[in-house]
């Protein structure tokens, strides 16, 4: 993105692609973190938002992953797309001097990943009662399918306890925000939730069989939205990342 004038106005240039772009092919509106040029030649990454009918923005209707109905985050290109000044958020740079916006970012995938996990657990648990009222002793008196569940409800309450304990180190003026606690709470979380996520989902299938396999039921549902939700920010990062913050701050290793 470069500093550009259009017919008296100020604004910008925008060209690339965006690749992932949520709910691409229904949005009128793209929120787009770029590198930015402005006149002066200061560089930094900033917020463009661009009207999706502005001449130059072309929606690719790409996504197709894994039988998921209920997004289309496919991708978008800009060529040489004019954003006035007014549609940018903040200034040049404003985007690494504010780290609250990307932990408040991390941290709802956190939330997201937690719910999934959590609508797993349900879904086993009222599978799983069904079982029990049309068979009794078919889940009480099974100590792997008890063992399997109380793993699975510890994933969920831990991984939404680390969440919540990231929001409240969040909850403070962000002139007093410690960035590196703030970056290894919402990095812990981030690692407990997709953990969770990804083990509930997967485990449910191991409790309530290969019935629950059933389009009637719709079980996948919690699989398919863990796997590929939980890519978008590979995991090993955020585990590199408290790992190196870790072990640059001893008191931090009291846990």
């Amino acid at each position: 993105m470069d500093h550009r004038g259009e017919g008296g106005g100020d604004g910008f240039r925008v060209n690339g692609e965006k690749f992932f772009a949520t709910n691409s092919t229904g949005a009128d509106w793209f929120a787009v973190l770029c590198h930015r040029q402005d006149k002066n030649g200061s560089r930094g990454l900033s917020w463009a938002f661009v009207n999706s009918a502005t001449d130059g923005v072309n929606v690719h209707d790409t996504w197709d992953a894994v039988g998921q109905r209920g997004t289309a985050s496919g991708g978008v290109a800009f060529d040489d797309v004019f954003v006035p000044r007014e549609c940018m958020v903040g200034d040049v740079g404003s985007f690494e001097r504010q780290p609250a916006i990307a932990l408040c970012w991390q941290l709802m995938f956190g939330a997201l990943y937690g719910g999934m996990a959590r609508g797993a657990l349900d879904f086993t648990t009222q599978y799983l009662e069904r079982a029990e009222s049309s068979q009794p002793g078919s889940v009480t008196e099974d100590p792997d399918r008890l063992g399997h569940l109380g793993d699975m409800a510890t994933l969920v309450r831990s991984s939404w306890h680390s969440v919540e304990a990231a929001a409240d180190v969040l909850q403070v003026d962000r002139r007093e925000l410690d960035v590196d606690e703030a970056w290894i709470a919402v990095g812990v979380a981030k690692i407990a939730s997709t953990t969770a996520a990804l083990e509930v989902s997967s485990r449910l299938f191991q409790l309530c069989g290969a019935r629950a396999v059933a389009r009637a039921d719709g079980a996948d549902l919690y699989w398919r939205n863990a796997r590929t939700l939980t890519l978008h920010d590979p995991v090993d990062r955020r585990r590199q990342m408290v790992g190196r913050r870790t072990i640059q701050r001893p008191e931090s290793r009291r846990f």
